[in-house]
């Protein structure tokens, strides 16, 4: 997990990337990984703006706005003008039906009221007023009234999060009555949070989405393996070395023998995702693997079947606690030999050394026949 010095920067960093606000002007704190922003901006579009980014950083839980818009003297309109700008830009948006909505402007603060029929409406006609010069701020009290009944609506939902490249589903619940969504669970980032929510509206016939979904940073692959081996007894040591992309060069980084390095190998065996175990200086013998699972069909995985499900960890460094992301673990005999066994700790750079009965101990996985001394073939790895 990020320390709050690492996220601050990373703050500042997203802040100055964006073209479209000033970052020397705003000012960012963290504190448990709460950010909070400070300082003035000349817009309430840039202060939106600079919300939104923070709020996309990585490890981020919470973000703070105390950002004050102070409009330059070139940007200072009446409320009567304000007002009428915002009626000709919501009659002039394809998505508002503008004679649905009405504008209230107090001090340059403006309030939209109304019922339209959906949420992509409504944050529609937010949009389009929250860039006008002059507006310092905006408070959207528009009502979501669906024109069509509400229908299996937590089978759509879910079935759009099984669709995004973004979310894993099994961390979010879905409870619907009638038209109003609830959203429980955990995910890693804002953006998913807030994915997650646009998904949930975008179901036919849904009036309400109360989204108490919680942002909890995840732990790096390597963390969070520490914290398991110790919550465990296991005593470990952690070993750094110059970056290396195969488990063979990791081996000859650290000066091992290649029976001793453990790589890891994930397949698909009849439709379901697993992994494989066997010494880096070997290879995944697949007619092997097939007769020991006894399965119709087995193939290597490729990285989009596997990359979200280890995004704690760098793709290729995976450590071989296939229990620890609810995977079957297939461990090649050879491995047994030796009473120590070294491996990635989700990263190019370091590697873990536990007994390697510490191992079996843990990850209890089946200690099968699977590999073979390596050669160029098809269908091997």
């Amino acid at each position: 997990m990020k320390t709050d010095t690492d996220l601050q920067q990373d703050v500042i960093d997203e802040l100055a990337w964006e073209p479209s606000i000033d970052a020397a002007a705003i000012g960012v704190a963290v504190e448990d990984g709460v950010v909070t922003l400070t300082g003035h901006v000349p817009s309430f579009a840039e202060q939106w703006t600079a919300e939104y980014v923070a709020r996309r950083v990585a490890g981020v839980r919470a973000v703070a706005d105390d950002i004050t818009v102070r409009l330059p003297g070139t940007s200072a309109r009446s409320d009567s003008d304000i007002a009428r700008a915002a009626l000709d830009a919501l009659e002039w948006d394809v998505w508002v039906p503008e004679e649905r909505v009405t504008v209230t402007v107090s001090d340059g603060w403006v309030k939209l009221d109304g019922t339209v029929d959906t949420q992509h409406q409504k944050l529609a006609a937010e949009r389009v007023v929250r860039a006008l010069t002059g507006v310092k701020s905006v408070t959207n009290l528009i009502t979501v009234t669906p024109t069509v009944q509400p229908a299996d609506i937590t089978t759509k939902i879910t079935g759009a999060f099984q669709r995004s490249a973004v979310l894993d589903a099994r961390q979010i619940q879905v409870e619907t009555d009638g038209g109003k969504v609830v959203l429980r669970g955990n995910v890693y980032t804002w953006d998913e949070r807030a994915t997650a929510e646009r998904a949930a509206w975008a179901a036919p016939g849904v009036a309400a989405v109360e989204n108490l979904i919680t942002v909890q940073p995840a732990l790096l692959c390597k963390d969070k393996l520490a914290a398991y081996l110790r919550a465990n007894q296991v005593p470990f040591e952690t070993q750094h070395h110059r970056t290396a992309y195969t488990a063979q060069d990791v081996a000859a980084s650290e000066h091992l023998p290649g029976q001793l390095m453990a790589k890891v190998v994930l397949a698909v065996a009849d439709g379901a995702l697993i992994m494989l175990v066997l010494p880096a200086n070997q290879r995944a013998d697949l007619t092997k693997v097939r007769a020991a699972l006894e399965a119709r069909e087995l193939w290597l995985a490729e990285e989009h079947d596997f990359a979200r499900r280890f995004a704690d960890c760098e793709i290729g460094a995976m450590p071989p606690f296939g229990n620890l992301y609810d995977l079957p673990v297939y461990v090649d005999h050879t491995l047994t030999d030796d009473p120590a066994i070294v491996f990635q700790a989700g990263t190019h750079r370091e590697t873990m050394r536990i007994r390697y009965a510490d191992f079996a101990r843990l990850v209890k996985p089946p200690v099968v026949d699977i590999a073979r001394a390596p050669r160029i073939a098809a269908g091997q790895a």
